[in-house]
């Protein structure tokens, strides 16, 4: 008995393929899918890679910003604003819920009315609540949801 013979649709050419030759192609195929897969799985998916990849990007690094306003601020590097802020509104990436989710700042206060703001922020437990004084530089650290900061007087020359 011989193999039948099974034509691909859209064939110019009219190769024909064994049945036996299709179901080769289609398990090498499904099985190349089930190591993406796993593989994917493994790293903790695509997301989460690219997470990394760009931790890994600034990590330990010192990011300078001028503008108070900040989408996409990701854990790892200090975030720093070298001239004095009203306020800050800083928005988060998702960050990993594989690992510690580390974010710094470091900005100096102008005015009374200082205020920080944006999904950073949101549902984050201060160790002392904040009491921002006009003219202090500030650190920030957020670990995991929890805050602390220090500041410090402007020096006077």
């Amino acid at each position: 008995m011989s193999a039948q013979k099974i034509t691909f649709p859209n064939k110019n050419d009219g190769d024909l393929f064994t049945s036996t030759e299709v179901n080769s192609i289609k398990n090498a195929i499904n099985s190349h899918a089930s190591d993406i897969d796993s593989l994917t799985e493994s790293l903790g998916g695509l997301d989460e890679l690219s997470l990394s990849v760009q931790g890994l990007e600034t990590r330990e690094s010192v990011i300078t910003k001028q503008e108070t306003s900040v989408e996409g601020i990701v854990p790892g590097p200090l975030y720093l604003w070298p001239q004095p802020v009203a306020s800050l509104e800083l928005n988060k990436t998702s960050g990993s819920e594989a690992r510690q989710n580390e974010y710094k700042l470091q900005f100096t206060v102008s005015g009374s009315n200082f205020a920080l703001t944006g999904s950073l922020f949101q549902d984050v437990r201060w160790m002392d609540e904040p009491d921002w004084e006009d003219g202090f530089t500030y650190q920030v650290s957020i670990l995991n949801g929890l805050a602390i900061y220090a500041g410090w007087e402007a020096v006077q020359s």
